[in-house]
């Protein structure tokens, strides 16, 4: 669930005995498949694309109102200008939002324009590092993927200095 604390990540339990086919990791493994899915196209290892194609995805803690970290995907996307969070996201953050006054957004995943439902200003880093970063991100329902950053929010932090594969893409 969005709203759980990322918890103690370091611990591992070892591995069960045998594959279990269940409907949760039928779902889950759907949702993975969703992410990669870029304008139409699946990019996944099946699909055989050149990885300069593909989007990058980081695990990232993003942090509530009251500082609790929650374990999230990241996409950046080099196609993309602005930042998009996912409204349930957004909520399990219970942080304000402002009202979003531009025109209808192309997003990734979806055909035709939407409307933000309003715009945050949300802070993150990645597990293990000291950095914190805060950007504005629009806030939109019904997309693919939890945390969407553009490419200008990627300059602007310069996080491609983190990930020279960033740096190659820009």
């Amino acid at each position: 669930p969005l709203d759980e604390p990322v918890g103690n990540l370091s611990k591992f339990q070892g591995l069960r005995s045998g594959f279990q086919h269940t409907e949760e990791r039928e779902r889950l493994t759907d949702a993975l498949h969703s992410i990669f899915r870029t304008r139409g196209n699946l990019l996944h290892p099946d699909a055989q694309q050149d990885v300069a194609q593909c989007d990058f995805i980081y695990d990232v803690c993003m942090y509530k109102s009251d500082h609790t970290p929650l374990l999230r995907r990241m996409v950046v996307d080099f196609e993309t200008e602005v930042c998009i969070i996912h409204d349930e996201l957004y909520r399990a953050l219970n942080i304000p939002i402002e009202r979003y006054e531009g025109p209808p957004i192309s997003v990734v995943g979806r055909e035709g324009k939407a409307t933000p439902l309003g715009k945050v200003r949300a802070t993150w880093n990645m597990p293990k590092d000291e950095n914190f970063y805060c950007a504005e991100f629009l806030v939109m329902h019904g997309v693919e993927f939890d945390v969407l950053l553009g490419t200008s929010t990627v300059r602007e932090l310069g996080l491609y200095r983190r990930d020279p594969a960033l740096a190659s893409r820009l």
